[in-house]
């Protein structure tokens, strides 16, 4: 059985497109990450030194991802057999690549590195693995071959060997164009989540050392993203006109965004899933939530809240900062004088 560059064919619920996701096995990319020759003992992030050794009672600093809450409170919760257990925190990473300035072919891999990795060996390219592609989707390829079926040409036979069961058709009235997303995740994460829900066993080298029959448990402490993409996995209004609510963390509305000690409650995944469940459309839209079915409630985040990707999705540096913030502060404090 192949183990890389796996093809797998769905229809997309939204659009009615079919695509091909291509992803490589979840065990496998674990296994060349943690037997990577490349790797040195330099790399590795661990308390005193040792593999087994829990977070110190005394900690009070914040410095790599093993000192964040999110990574505290999961040990605590996770690992029942310290000394055996060992939390291994996985990140992910999801953006949009450009194949060349003329081509208009873009690829957005889903790649992830291991937090027992320090931010330092982060930064090198074989700390990634790819687990899949989310691929550019061709609908008018798939409403065209629809097209030709309802025309009764003399081609439909041929065209309808290719086509699955409601490829093409009109989309269904209650969903939403990222539910196509969700739908793709969720292909590429299917056997991530598996692993993540039973752990694995490993035997790690470190310094000259063996740890024999290490059980490795699975979590996610966040997703490293863009804005957008960030809003749309977490199921948010993309949009930022006439929206109720611009915050994806929070309840926080639109016109109070401007108060810095604003407090209003954290959206979570039991309040969203419990509205996405009752169908609650006039709620959700309150929220600006979209009425979807999310695939990063499968994995498995931080033990410290039950808010799951809704806070997993930290703001980055170039679209929130350099031209967000900053940008604004600049136009507003620095204008010149006419």
């Amino acid at each position: 059985m192949s183990k890389i560059n796996i093809c797998k064919e769905i229809v997309l619920p939204y659009l009615k497109a079919k695509v091909i996701i291509v992803m490589n096995d979840a065990k496998s990319c674990l296994q060349m990450l943690l037997a990577d020759p490349r790797i040195t003992d330099e790399d590795y992030l661990f308390f005193d030194d040792n593999p087994t050794a829990p977070p110190p009672h005394d900690l009070d600093y914040i410095g790599d991802i093993n000192t964040g809450v999110a990574y505290l409170e999961t040990y605590k919760k996770l690992i029942k057999v310290p000394g055996k257990q060992v939390l291994l925190p996985v990140v992910f990473y999801i953006d949009g690549l450009a194949t060349g300035q003329f081509a208009n072919l873009p690829v957005t891999p889903v790649k992830f590195t291991l937090g027992i990795f320090n931010r330092k060996a982060q930064e090198k390219p074989h700390m990634w693995k790819t687990l899949g592609y989310l691929p550019v989707i061709e609908k008018s390829r798939s409403s065209g071959q629809c097209l030709l079926m309802n025309s009764l040409h003399n081609d439909v036979t041929a065209a309808l060997a290719d086509m699955d069961d409601d490829e093409g058709n009109k989309v269904p009235a209650k969903l939403t164009p990222s539910q196509d997303l969700h739908a793709m995740l969720e292909v590429i994460w299917e056997e991530f989540v598996k692993v993540q829900d039973t752990g694995f066993v490993w035997d790690l080298m470190y310094k000259g050392k063996e740890y024999e029959g290490i059980e490795f448990q699975l979590f996610t402490p966040f997703i490293k993203c863009d804005t957008e993409e960030a809003d749309r996995l977490a199921g948010s209004f993309t949009s930022r006109t006439g929206v109720s609510q611009l915050c994806r963390y929070c309840c926080c509305p639109t016109n109070k965004c401007d108060e810095p000690r604003a407090k209003y409650p954290r959206k979570t995944v039991p309040m969203i899933d419990k509205l996405i469940k009752r169908n609650a459309e006039s709620r959700l839209t309150e929220l600006s939530q979209q009425n979807i079915i999310n695939a990063c409630y499968k994995l498995r985040f931080g033990a410290h809240n039950d808010e799951g990707v809704h806070c997993a999705c930290p703001l980055e540096m170039l679209h929130a900062l350099l031209l967000g913030i900053f940008k604004k502060c600049m136009r507003l404090f620095l204008r010149p004088n006419r």
